[in-house]
């Protein structure tokens, strides 16, 4: 039902980002990985001049092919052409929001993995210091989890920048 509807949207409205978006996220249901007809749809998302919406679409296809470039299984384009569409949809998507702690993590990671380093430490601080502030309020173990994850990937990353003391402070 989902498909044929953000086709109907898509026909509709060929300049609506969301439909593009709903389409490749149905593919990706469907094939269960992201294949070159689903990479298509998102670049063609990214491509467009509209804004990437206010929601979390953005980080969900970037959370996906993130998680598909990670699928030792998975077959397919080099890693840069992989990760260059979820890179351009959050770039445009923090942009207009923030504040999503999972969606900075994520961008961090692929800034990482493009080999953008001071780009990606960026991002992942702008994540603890969210996660920080979001920890003193409520002191959720979940939230610690995260916190404790963020500064291991951040120790990694400047370990690649060199900058030893800050990657030990991290680690700490």
């Amino acid at each position: 039902l989902a498909h044929p509807s953000f086709t109907q949207a898509q026909t509709l409205d060929p300049d609506h980002t969301l439909a593009w978006i709903g389409r490749a996220l149905t593919a990706t249901a469907k094939a269960r990985e992201v294949d070159a007809r689903t990479r298509a749809l998102l670049e063609h998302a990214v491509s467009m001049t509209a804004d990437v919406p206010m929601a979390d679409p953005a980080v969900y296809v970037a959370f996906h092919v993130h998680a598909a470039l990670n699928n030792s299984i998975s077959v397919g384009a080099p890693t840069t052409d992989r990760l260059l569409p979820a890179f351009f949809v959050l770039g445009r998507y923090f942009q207009r929001c923030s504040a999503d702690v999972c969606g900075l993590h994520v961008f961090g990671l692929i800034c990482d993995h493009l080999g953008k380093l001071e780009q990606g430490s960026e991002y992942i601080n702008r994540a603890i210091t969210l996660l920080e502030a979001a920890y003193e309020e409520k002191e959720d173990p979940i939230i610690e989890r995260q916190f404790v994850i963020a500064h291991t990937n951040i120790a990694r990353i400047r370990l690649g920048l060199q900058d030893y003391e800050g990657s030990l402070a991290s680690f700490e």
